[in-house]
């Protein structure tokens, strides 16, 4: 796992805003035993983006090669954040080489497990996380995942869906892997909080 010595503000990205742009399906759940997770093919560089740098409070807390915490905290109304997996460097889109991606073409699914300490429905709706992923060119998909427990839960990315959404996206090309939560009311609970993620080779 590549980490800056600063972790908590390494990366801040405030054009986020276009959230509501992105192509949204919804995770499917496995229920039954858990297979292993499908492994990254390169080790991510893990880094934090928030909408409001001076006033929130995001980090993330490495567990093992193979788990991470995002402690997220979106109490502003409208704020958003999220827990970057990320491979590309300054040089890409334009100059991309095999080290700023990761290639997913081999692959039917992506087996990943999921955990938060916030659940339920609660005021202003439930807790919702959205999983991004981006290619060289700035094609992204979306997956909103609100059936999140406090004990993991193993989901997947249907890559065939992915492809029926949005046809322009390049699994082949993976610069980015997002996870990202937003307060979209006053209203809304959950504000700050803890999503646990677990997937084969953060480092």
């Amino acid at each position: 796992m590549h980490l800056k010595s600063n972790t908590k503000k390494y990366f801040s990205w405030k054009k986020f805003s276009v959230l509501a742009g992105f192509y949204l399906i919804y995770f499917f759940n496995f229920n039954s035993a858990f297979a292993a997770p499908t492994p990254l093919p390169n080790s991510p560089e893990v880094s934090i983006f928030e909408s409001a740098p001076t006033q929130l409070n995001n980090f993330f807390v490495p567990v093992s090669n193979q788990e991470i915490e995002y402690h997220y905290d979106v109490h502003n109304n409208g704020s958003f954040a999220g827990l970057r997996f990320g491979w590309n460097d300054s040089d890409c889109p334009s100059n991309c080489g095999t080290d700023d991606y990761i290639d997913f073409s081999s692959v039917d699914h992506f087996l990943i497990d999921l955990a938060a300490s916030a659940t339920g429905s609660g005021t202003g709706g439930a807790f919702q996380l959205k999983v991004e992923l981006v290619d060289t060119v700035n094609q992204k998909v979306a997956f909103t995942v609100s059936s999140l427990t406090t004990l993991y839960q193993e989901f997947s990315l249907d890559f065939s869906t992915i492809l029926s959404v949005n046809p322009a996206f390049n699994r082949s090309r993976v610069t980015a892997m997002n996870f990202v939560v937003a307060r979209a009311s006053a209203t809304q609970q959950f504000g700050v909080g803890v999503v646990k993620i677990k997937t084969d080779g953060l480092g």
